[in-house]
């Protein structure tokens, strides 16, 4: 199923997802992102090992630039902390998983 949402700033194939697989795919600390679309809504919940200001700066950044370049497009952003547990421990993922470290 391909995703209604392309950026048309930077090419007019590139999906939101392989947008989004390419901003996190660039940190790597993020050890998981998935995400899911409802609503009109992309919602994305990207993993990383621990609370950590300097990793969660750039991916703020990073959800800064996808917000830029999807305009018309509506994300909810959603962080978690793994400090040494496994994700299915702490959430229910939910959506494609596309970053898996």
């Amino acid at each position: 199923m391909s995703s209604p949402y392309s950026m048309a700033t930077a090419s007019p194939s590139l999906s939101a997802n392989q947008a989004i697989r390419a901003a996190f795919g660039e940190i790597p600390e993020v050890q998981a992102v998935f995400v899911s679309h409802a609503g009109g809504t992309l919602s994305v919940t990207i993993a990383i090992p621990d609370f950590d200001l300097a990793v969660q700066d750039r991916i703020y950044e990073a959800e800064g630039e996808l917000i830029d370049s999807f305009p018309g497009a509506e994300f909810d952003f959603s962080l978690v902390f793994l400090q040494g547990r496994q994700l299915r421990e702490i959430m229910t993922p939910s959506g494609v998983q596309i970053i898996s470290k």
